[in-house]
Protein backbone atom coordinates (compact mmCIF):
# COMPACT_ATOMS: atom_id res chain seq x y z
CA UNK A 1 0.00 0.00 0.00
CA UNK A 2 1.26 3.33 -0.74
CA UNK A 3 -0.21 6.70 1.10
CA UNK A 4 -0.20 10.01 0.11
CA UNK A 5 0.40 12.02 2.82
CA UNK A 6 -1.74 15.23 3.15
CA UNK A 7 -0.01 17.86 4.88
CA UNK A 8 -1.75 20.67 6.42
CA UNK A 9 -0.60 23.91 4.99
CA UNK A 10 -1.56 27.35 5.67
CA UNK A 11 -4.00 29.06 2.49
CA UNK A 12 -2.64 30.73 -0.21
CA UNK A 13 -3.72 34.27 0.37
CA UNK A 14 -4.30 35.63 -3.25
CA UNK A 15 -4.30 39.31 -1.78
CA UNK A 16 -4.56 41.12 1.34
CA UNK A 17 -7.50 43.56 1.15
CA UNK A 18 -5.49 47.03 2.43
CA UNK A 19 -2.55 46.12 -0.33
CA UNK A 20 -4.69 45.79 -3.09
CA UNK A 21 -7.67 47.68 -5.54
CA UNK A 22 -10.58 45.07 -5.04
CA UNK A 23 -14.67 45.07 -6.07
CA UNK A 24 -17.25 42.94 -4.09
CA UNK A 25 -19.86 42.26 -6.03
CA UNK A 26 -22.97 40.65 -4.25
CA UNK A 27 -26.20 39.51 -5.71
CA UNK A 28 -28.97 39.36 -2.23
CA UNK A 29 -27.62 43.28 -1.97
CA UNK A 30 -27.40 44.16 -5.54
CA UNK A 31 -24.66 46.21 -4.93
CA UNK A 32 -20.66 46.85 -5.64
CA UNK A 33 -18.79 47.60 -3.09
CA UNK A 34 -14.71 49.38 -3.31
CA UNK A 35 -12.14 48.34 -0.66
CA UNK A 36 -10.43 51.27 0.97
CA UNK A 37 -7.19 50.50 -1.18
CA UNK A 38 -9.44 51.53 -4.44
CA UNK A 39 -10.93 54.53 -2.82
CA UNK A 40 -7.39 56.14 -1.95
CA UNK A 41 -5.99 54.78 -5.42
CA UNK A 42 -8.73 56.41 -7.65
CA UNK A 43 -9.44 59.23 -5.37
CA UNK A 44 -12.90 58.49 -4.70
CA UNK A 45 -15.20 60.87 -2.87
CA UNK A 46 -18.87 60.34 -1.52
CA UNK A 47 -21.16 61.57 -4.69
CA UNK A 48 -18.72 60.53 -7.16
CA UNK A 49 -20.87 58.32 -9.72
CA UNK A 50 -19.84 54.95 -10.91
CA UNK A 51 -20.12 53.65 -14.17
CA UNK A 52 -19.96 49.57 -14.81
CA UNK A 53 -19.68 48.58 -18.25
CA UNK A 54 -19.06 45.17 -20.38
CA UNK A 55 -17.53 44.90 -23.39
CA UNK A 56 -20.23 43.13 -25.92
CA UNK A 57 -17.47 41.61 -28.16
CA UNK A 58 -15.75 39.92 -25.31
CA UNK A 59 -17.43 37.46 -22.98
CA UNK A 60 -16.04 38.70 -19.69
CA UNK A 61 -14.34 41.73 -19.99
CA UNK A 62 -15.90 44.09 -17.47
CA UNK A 63 -15.16 47.86 -16.90
CA UNK A 64 -15.39 51.04 -14.66
CA UNK A 65 -15.45 54.41 -14.77
CA UNK A 66 -15.90 57.35 -12.32
CA UNK A 67 -16.58 60.92 -12.27
CA UNK A 68 -18.65 63.48 -10.72
CA UNK A 69 -20.75 64.92 -13.81
CA UNK A 70 -21.68 61.66 -14.97
CA UNK A 71 -24.91 61.47 -17.08
CA UNK A 72 -25.63 58.07 -16.02
CA UNK A 73 -24.57 55.85 -13.20
CA UNK A 74 -25.24 55.48 -9.67
CA UNK A 75 -23.73 57.74 -6.72
CA UNK A 76 -21.05 56.05 -4.34
CA UNK A 77 -22.08 56.44 -0.64
CA UNK A 78 -19.38 55.93 2.22
CA UNK A 79 -18.94 52.96 4.34
CA UNK A 80 -17.09 53.69 7.89
CA UNK A 81 -16.53 52.19 10.73
CA UNK A 82 -16.22 54.88 13.50
CA UNK A 83 -14.19 57.48 11.90
CA UNK A 84 -12.22 55.09 9.73
CA UNK A 85 -13.51 54.53 6.13
CA UNK A 86 -13.90 51.23 5.42
CA UNK A 87 -15.37 50.85 1.73
CA UNK A 88 -17.85 52.83 -0.91
CA UNK A 89 -20.71 51.02 -2.26
CA UNK A 90 -23.69 51.44 -4.91
CA UNK A 91 -26.40 49.24 -6.24
CA UNK A 92 -27.06 47.91 -9.56
CA UNK A 93 -28.60 44.47 -9.76
CA UNK A 94 -29.24 44.72 -13.41
CA UNK A 95 -25.03 45.40 -13.60
CA UNK A 96 -24.57 42.68 -10.36
CA UNK A 97 -26.40 39.75 -11.72
CA UNK A 98 -25.02 39.77 -15.41
CA UNK A 99 -21.54 40.09 -13.92
CA UNK A 100 -22.39 37.36 -11.27
CA UNK A 101 -23.53 34.99 -14.01
CA UNK A 102 -20.49 35.40 -16.31
CA UNK A 103 -18.38 33.66 -13.56
CA UNK A 104 -20.87 31.08 -12.50
CA UNK A 105 -21.17 32.58 -8.96
CA UNK A 106 -23.99 32.41 -7.10
CA UNK A 107 -23.56 34.65 -4.02
CA UNK A 108 -21.01 36.85 -4.39
CA UNK A 109 -17.66 37.49 -6.38
CA UNK A 110 -14.80 39.65 -5.16
CA UNK A 111 -12.04 40.51 -8.48
CA UNK A 112 -9.26 42.71 -8.42
CA UNK A 113 -9.00 46.39 -10.49
CA UNK A 114 -6.75 47.33 -12.77
CA UNK A 115 -4.26 50.14 -11.79
CA UNK A 116 -3.61 51.06 -15.47
CA UNK A 117 -6.88 52.31 -17.35
CA UNK A 118 -7.81 52.59 -20.52
CA UNK A 119 -9.19 55.35 -22.28
CA UNK A 120 -12.28 54.52 -24.09
CA UNK A 121 -14.58 57.42 -25.99
CA UNK A 122 -12.20 60.40 -23.67
CA UNK A 123 -13.17 58.17 -20.98
CA UNK A 124 -10.60 56.57 -18.41
CA UNK A 125 -11.92 52.85 -17.91
CA UNK A 126 -10.18 50.30 -15.37
CA UNK A 127 -10.33 47.02 -15.88
CA UNK A 128 -12.06 44.57 -13.48
CA UNK A 129 -9.80 41.12 -13.43
CA UNK A 130 -12.90 38.25 -13.74
CA UNK A 131 -10.58 35.83 -15.23
CA UNK A 132 -9.48 35.03 -11.63
CA UNK A 133 -11.54 36.06 -9.00
CA UNK A 134 -9.81 37.21 -5.26
CA UNK A 135 -13.23 34.88 -4.02
CA UNK A 136 -16.83 33.27 -5.14
CA UNK A 137 -19.46 32.06 -3.38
Amino acid sequence: MKLKIYERRKSEVHAQPSLVQMINVNRKGGYFSLNVKAVELFGLKPGVCIVVAKDEDSRNDWYLTFGENLEIGTKLRLLHRGRRINSMRTQNKEAVNDILNSVKAEQSATFLISKSPKLIDGKTWYKILTAKPIRIK
